[in-house]
């Protein structure tokens, strides 16, 4: 649903008959040019903004009546603090160039839910405008100017309304602009992109040269038909068509990455490599170390224990920087393809794909500082036996 369509939505479309000047952002509902007090009791004008429990029309109701303000923090005429509207103080990050001093958390007495998006905002605009009203005689958030709404490049079909909820478009926003690689598709790597697709990255590419069969659909994400499977479809092919649904910036290389093409990752900005060929890492990662593209190295050991008739084995994520690369080299097998037979095998082992997949990306989060961590680990070993992760954090003397 386009942010032009929302405005007209029946919740929100009184704001601007009644001639308030209304924008719609990032999932947002904003009032700009709201009157209101600061502490030196004088009248400036601030942004009113809630979150859109929906982008589906009809909206209905809102889900809560919280709302943020974007501004000093408002004051009575008298220049106090309006503490009865204030569930916390900022700064409050909603995205970027979008800071929040207060979280409003009030409603009329009686009052259990507002009945449309456009009644909760007057409220809070008629308690903060009144104060603004007594200083300067007439003053109105109704502006007559024409609504508004932002026009992104789109990433997914539909709104990342899980983020909106969660007020986290600050942290979010920080993948939005990367350009990923993924190579490989196999068990771990179909996972990675599971996870990396339902992110705001702007492009994912993802190279490689194999049909998607059999084996592939018992170790990779969601369920394919014996339809899709007839097919015969390239792995890169039936994944495309998988994830078009949900977002735009899937980008299909049907082809091995070799020493002849290895020029078609130099705009990346970061990569996955999910192979089994301990040479092909080799080629890959030196390549990617040579011209400063980070990249996370994904891999796996699993054998069989004959007497007790069971697997045991590993799961392992190394990340290389331009700023901390040396070790890569020392922890990662890149001679002999890692691993027994077993694994290469096409054993169906979904669940150590998708964990191993899950450590890798949560380890690119860290990276690009959507998750915090206390210091940064660059090769992580999870060993299924003990059930144990085994973290390395690269000494400085090991940088230079």
């Amino acid at each position: 649903m386009s942010a032009s369509q929302i405005v007209l939505d029946p919740s929100i479309s009184p704001l601007i008959e009644l001639g308030y000047e209304v924008a719609i952002t990032k999932g947002h509902l904003m009032v700009l040019n709201v009157p209101y007090v600061d502490s030196n009791k004088l009248v400036r004008r601030g942004t009113l903004v809630c979150n859109l429990g929906t982008t589906i029309c009809p909206m209905g109701p809102p889900p809560h009546h919280q709302a943020w303000f974007v501004g000093d923090v408002p004051c009575y005429a008298s220049g106090m603090p309006m503490e009865g509207l204030i569930s916390q103080r900022g700064p409050i990050h909603l995205w970027e160039g979008m800071v929040a001093s207060v979280y409003f958390s009030n409603k009329p007495i009686g009052v259990s839910q507002f009945a449309t998006y456009a009644q909760k905002m007057q409220h809070y605009i008629g308690l903060i405008e009144a104060q603004a009203g007594v200083i300067e005689h007439g003053v109105s958030a109704k502006t007559r100017k024409n609504y508004s709404y932002s026009k992104e490049a789109e990433v997914f079909k539909y709104e990342d309304m899980a983020s909106v909820r969660a007020a986290i478009i600050a942290v979010t926003d920080k993948l939005r602009t990367e350009k990923i690689g993924l190579i490989g598709l196999g068990g771990t790597g179909s996972y990675i992109l599971d996870l990396v697709s339902k992110t705001p990255v702007g492009e994912i590419h993802m190279y490689d040269g194999d049909q998607f069969e059999t084996h592939n659909a018992f170790r990779a994400p969601g369920a394919a038909s014996a339809e899709d499977l007839a097919r015969k479809l390239s792995k890169v092919e039936y994944f495309a068509e998988r994830y078009a649904p949900m977002r735009n910036g899937i980008v299909s290389h049907n082809c091995r990455i070799t020493a002849d093409n290895l020029q078609l990752l130099s705009e990346l900005d970061f990569v996955f490599v999910a192979v089994d060929s301990g040479p092909s890492r080799r080629l890959i990662c030196e390549y990617l170390q040579a011209v400063g593209i980070p990249f996370i190295d994904v891999g796996m050991d699993l054998q069989m224990n004959q007497e007790s008739i069971g697997l045991h084995g590993m799961f392992r994520v190394t990340l290389s920087t331009p700023e901390q690369h040396k070790h890569f080299f020392e922890s990662v097998p890149t001679f002999n393809d890692e691993g027994d037979d077993l694994y290469r095998s096409n054993i169906q082992v979904a669940d150590m794909n998708m964990c191993n997949a899950a450590h890798a990306v949560i380890c690119w989060k860290q990276y690009r500082s959507f998750y915090l961590e206390h210091r940064r680990s660059h090769h992580r070993v999870f060993t299924v036996f003990d059930q144990k992760l085994h973290l390395r954090v690269v000494a400085s003397k090991e940088i230079e």
